[in-house]
């Protein structure tokens, strides 16, 4: 997009619940409102994760972190395999992402669509 005051090229913006246009030589902007779809998101998530024999301390302190267990009972899950249930999409992208940093396996559901 070219700026319509000084025809040079504008740059596109994302901040907080805002986006737009604007040009970084004369401060044209163009402004509108912007949500994260994943905050529309209204889905309720459940993970499935594998039991494995021998968790590491990384990965047992990464459940004990998204169940707010301790880390016994964090141990005890993981051998066993378990589903954390009703997480919405924010939470399920922040648990996604940190059972994907200690490799455990998992599965969710419904099918879910963000980046983690």
């Amino acid at each position: 997009m070219i700026c319509p005051n000084c025809n040079e090229k504008m740059v596109y913006f994302v901040e907080g619940n805002c986006c737009g246009w604007k040009c970084a030589k004369c401060d044209t902007a163009f402004v509108t409102s912007y949500y994260d779809p994943i905050t529309l998101d209204e889905n309720e998530y459940e993970i499935s994760i594998d039991g494995i024999n021998n968790p590491n301390a990384s990965q047992i302190k990464a459940i004990a972190e998204i169940c707010q267990c301790n880390f016994l009972v964090s141990k005890e899950k993981l051998l066993h395999g378990f589903v954390v249930k009703s997480m919405n999409a924010k939470d399920t992208r922040s648990a996604l992402g940190k059972l994907k940093a200690v490799k455990l396996a998992f599965v969710v559901s419904p099918d879910f669509e963000y980046e983690y």
